[in-house]
């Protein structure tokens, strides 16, 4: 097995906006906190894939398809690319959404550079891979915001890599949406995923980091956070950081697998409508919190800006389902609840989301709680339940042996 790691800083380098704050009009350079690049390569006889995690809000599929093009150029391999995002909403732009959110192209095509050059300068080596994997709930750093919600589909989980049993890296897994400063705070940032894994990089030079981000659409540090500037990022991070490190010792005590590699990318329609704002909240408003009707507003200005701008319609996603000696790794692209968890075996599955192209909330299926996100969704229950049997079939035991 050959296997290689890079990173690379992504921090702009010209001033802009953040790409996750609607409205945001004033160009900014300060950042706290650095933008990467991250890569992972894995390479066998049957495969040659490459794992890239960005501090981004998400990279649409058009962008995916730039970045791919350009790193082949560079490396001249056929490669098999997968995508993802910690989902920072203090980033530049790398996506074009519903002709919402634009990309920077600027940014865009210094990234696309410096990530060739990363992925050029990753250098392969032959190693005995042993992988191995543990998870726990953990709702420290995030929690629902949604109302008497339970915590119990928020959990940390580490995928620690040997080389004969000496560790060398590892994928780092939470399901929490980094939105911990304020909307308008003048600076970039990798938020508490950064941090977390500045600190552990800090604390294992040696060993390689890459961050993958859950199932978190309803999950927040809002209930956890005592504040909103950067020394908070830093607290949540430290406070991660140490649950993987926990997870990273339970690793060692564990019996490891051989590392293998089996992988499937597969394609669907779903659904592009808008939903009829007012027709579902007017008689709702006195359920709701302080809190939750200045967020309902929100959706109702979006359902206001998008509906000259959405005709309904089917687009296609894609789906990626990875197999590391038997432990699962589903990428999809939407910023899924947490529900979606309930979905699959948490000792062998993890369910990442913000990859390969970038589409939206999806909140749980059967959804009777009106929220901003219910309502700024654009697929359907019927896209609903299609996403839940793609996600029971990919963690299926059997499913690389059908």
């Amino acid at each position: 097995m050959l296997i290689g790691y890079n990173q690379i800083c992504i921090n702009p380098t010209k001033p802009t906006i953040h790409v996750g704050i609607f409205n945001e009009k004033n160009p900014i350079l300060n950042v706290r906190g650095d933008l990467y690049a991250r890569c992972l390569r894995l390479k066998s006889d049957d495969h040659n894939l490459i794992i890239l995690a960005f501090d981004s809000l998400g990279i649409s599929k058009d962008i995916q398809r730039i970045f791919e093009s350009k790193i082949k150029e560079v490396i001249k391999e056929d490669v098999t690319f997968i995508f993802s995002s910690t989902h920072t909403h203090y980033a530049p732009s790398l996506c074009n959404v519903n002709n919402l959110i634009n990309v920077d192209q600027t940014y865009m095509e210094y990234t696309v550079k410096k990530v060739a050059l990363m992925i050029k300068n990753c250098h392969l080596v032959d190693k005995n891979i042993y992988v191995n994997y543990s998870w726990e709930q953990f709702d420290h750093v995030g929690k629902p915001r949604i109302n008497n919600k339970s915590s119990d589909q928020v959990y940390g989980g580490v995928l620690s890599f040997y080389d004969d049993h000496a560790r060398i890296g590892n994928i780092v897994f939470y399901n929490c949406h980094p939105t911990t400063p304020q909307g308008y705070a003048n600076y970039f940032t990798s938020e508490f995923p950064g941090s977390a894994v500045e600190r552990l990089i800090r604390k294992y030079p040696k060993e390689f980091f890459i961050y993958l981000q859950g199932a978190d659409g309803d999950i927040s540090t809002r209930l956890n956070r005592r504040s909103n500037n950067y020394d908070e990022i830093t607290r949540l991070g430290n406070l991660l950081a140490l649950h993987f490190i926990k997870l990273m010792n339970r690793n060692a005590n564990l019996k490891q697998r051989i590392l293998t590699i089996d992988h499937v990318q597969e394609q669907f329609d779903v659904n592009v409508q808008l939903k009829p704002y007012k027709e579902i909240l007017s008689d709702k408003l006195d359920q709701y919190t302080e809190k939750e009707l200045i967020e309902l507003s929100f959706g109702e200005k979006f359902v206001n800006v998008m509906k000259d701008k959405i005709i309904d319609t089917q687009t296609s996603v894609t789906f990626n389902c990875l197999d590391l000696a038997g432990y699962r790794l589903i990428f999809n692209p939407f910023e899924l609840f947490s529900d979606y968890n309930r979905y699959i075996n948490k000792d062998q599955t993890l369910l990442v989301c913000y990859s390969q192209g970038l589409i939206g909330y999806l909140t749980q299926p059967k959804n009777k709680h009106i929220s901003y996100e219910y309502y700024i969704e654009l697929q359907t229950e019927e896209d609903k339940q299609n996403v839940i049997s793609k996600i029971k079939a990919y963690n299926q035991k059997s499913f690389f042996t059908k």
